[in-house]
């Protein structure tokens, strides 16, 4: 497969460069070039109606997944929603692992739940909370990512308690005299 695409590229590239030595000759010598004669006068068009048409499709076809989607997602075809939870139609039944079933089971239950109670502006900014912090927790340096970063904080802070707040530099505002 990879050497077909290479060869088709080369094939393209090749094509195309003799395209343009010849269109680039031709135009050098002489107002009439070779292809000019070899090009159709009028460009083949799509007709409207057949664009308007599969551009429609294409809309439709958008807003179905879209919709279908949003209804795995938020919990309105429970169906969906598990199988979309456990990867059912991806995995083997010998490759399931039951604790993410279980897990993933929870998190959209706790979707569901949440989405009567939550704003969707407050669940996208849990989402992607969780989206930037779920990796952090459950990656295996993660205990050495959080000591690090303890450790980091501690040093900060004792170097800026070892300042007096006299040191830190401030703008000292000049006294006004009373008129």
């Amino acid at each position: 497969m990879h050497l077909i695409k290479i060869f088709r590229r080369i094939l393209s590239d090749i094509y195309l460069s003799a395209v343009w030595v010849a269109e680039f000759v031709s135009r050098t010598f002489g107002g009439d070039t070779f292809l000019s004669r070899l090009r159709p006068k009028p460009y083949k068009e799509v007709p409207e109606p057949v664009l308007d048409a599969t551009l429609k499709d294409i809309h439709d076809f958008i807003q179905y997944c879209a919709a279908q989607c949003q209804r795995a997602l938020f919990g309105q075809d429970l169906e969906k929603t598990f199988a979309v939870s456990c990867h059912a139609h991806l995995k083997p039944p010998e490759r399931r692992d039951p604790h993410r079933q279980m897990q993933a089971f929870l998190g959209f239950t706790a979707m569901y739940w949440l989405i009567g109670v939550a704003s969707p502006f407050a669940l996208s900014l849990l989402g992607l909370t969780l989206l930037y912090i779920a990796p952090l927790v459950l990656s295996p340096q993660s205990r050495q990512i959080a000591s690090a970063v303890a450790q980091d904080g501690a040093s900060l802070t004792k170097d800026l308690t070892r300042r007096a707040p006299g040191t830190i530099p401030t703008k000292s505002r000049p006294e006004r005299k009373a008129t």
